[in-house]
């Protein structure tokens, strides 16, 4: 058995005692999935990464199961910030652009296309199509691969839970494409952690939140021990 985990920056464990003065995108081992690893007795695999779009989640899954064993079992972070992306740039360096003002330092070319591909171009409709086709996709492949998994919310998203509100507002050829992806979907409910990991932790341990909104090592083992831990063992 191991404990497999993707995410973002939670996930990761950012901002954690031993991890701080570290790059960004160190793993702490106080972050929950190791919490929930050592409950067990048995290895943990981390793939988050700070700034982690859903998109990536789901290539980081697809790419995990060249590697994957029967007996692993799945902890999925959903990220609700959809417009996160991966470019590599003409030095062949990765850039994480997080909004249309991430490469504002790199010159006026990258703004100049950077501004015309994510901020003229593209509205609200557009990155709520993308977190639609990822995160169905996501938990369909999962689903269908038969892996035990469990999956949560890092905050509150109005995709998911503002559906039928959300998908009036869309193009119908695009509504219709992804009512027929979502209805095709296995029940996400089935697999879902009903706890949202921010609004979890705010309400029980306000005092454990950084001030960037990340979570001490005691946060991170409550969201272990009291919530992931219990509903793993339902699926084992």
């Amino acid at each position: 058995m191991r404990i497999i985990s993707f995410g973002s920056s939670h996930t990761v464990g950012y901002g954690l005692s031993d991890v701080a003065n570290s790059h960004y995108r160190t793993v702490s081992k106080f972050a929950y999935p190791n919490i929930v690893a050592q409950h067990f007795d048995c290895p943990c695999i981390n793939y988050a990464k700070c700034s982690n779009s859903l998109e990536q989640m789901h290539l980081d899954i697809l790419s995990y199961f060249a590697e994957s064993r029967d007996d692993d079992i799945i902890i999925v972070q959903i990220s609700t910030n959809p417009s996160w992306t991966t470019l590599i740039n003409p030095d062949n360096d990765i850039v994480f652009v997080t909004n249309p003002d991430s490469l504002d330092n790199k010159g006026s070319a990258y703004k100049k296309s950077l501004h015309g591909l994510y901020g003229i171009l593209t509205g609200a409709n557009h990155w709520n199509r993308i977190w639609y086709l990822h995160f169905y996709s996501i938990i369909s492949l999962l689903h269908y691969s038969n892996k035990k998994f469990v999956w949560f919310f890092d905050r509150y998203p109005n995709e998911y839970f503002k559906f039928d509100e959300t998908i009036l507002s869309m193009p119908a050829a695009i509504a219709k494409q992804i009512i027929n992806i979502r209805n095709s979907c296995p029940d996400p409910s089935a697999t879902q952690i009903k706890e949202i990991y921010a609004d979890y932790l705010v309400n029980h341990c306000p005092e454990w939140m950084f001030e960037d909104g990340h979570f001490n090592e005691s946060a991170h083992m409550a969201w272990a021990n009291h919530i992931l831990i219990p509903e793993i063992k339902k699926r084992l």
